[in-house]
C-alpha cells in the first residue's frame, strides 16, 4: 500500500502581494509564499537580498523568479537586517 505522502501534492499556503515586506520584518527566519505579477517599474534596493521596503513585484523580476507581466508564486525568506544589500 502506498503512503499518501508519496503521491499527494504538497499544498503551500499563499498570500496576496503585500507590495513590500516591511510588515513582515519581525518574522525573521520564516519562509512565506506570495502570489504576484512581476513588474519592472517599481522601487527596488538590493541584489539577491533585498531591503524590506523594496517592491516584491520588482524583486521577483530582478531575481529572475518571474518575468515582467508574469504571474506566479514567489517564495520569500525573511532575513535580519543586513549591512549591505
Amino acid at each position: 500500500m502506498l503512503d499518501s505522502s508519496e503521491w499527494l501534492p504538497t499544498i503551500i499556503p499563499t498570500m496576496t502581494d503585500p507590495g513590500h515586506l516591511r510588515s513582515y520584518r519581525a518574522q525573521t527566519g520564516e519562509t512565506l509564499h506570495f502570489v504576484v505579477r512581476g513588474e519592472t517599474n517599481n522601487s527596488l534596493c538590493g541584489t539577491g537580498t533585498y531591503t524590506d521596503d523594496s517592491d516584491l513585484t520588482a524583486a521577483a523580476v530582478h531575481s529572475r523568479a518571474l518575468r515582467d507581466g508574469e504571474c506566479g508564486v514567489v517564495e520569500v525568506t525573511i532575513l535580519p537586517g543586513q549591512s549591505t544589500y
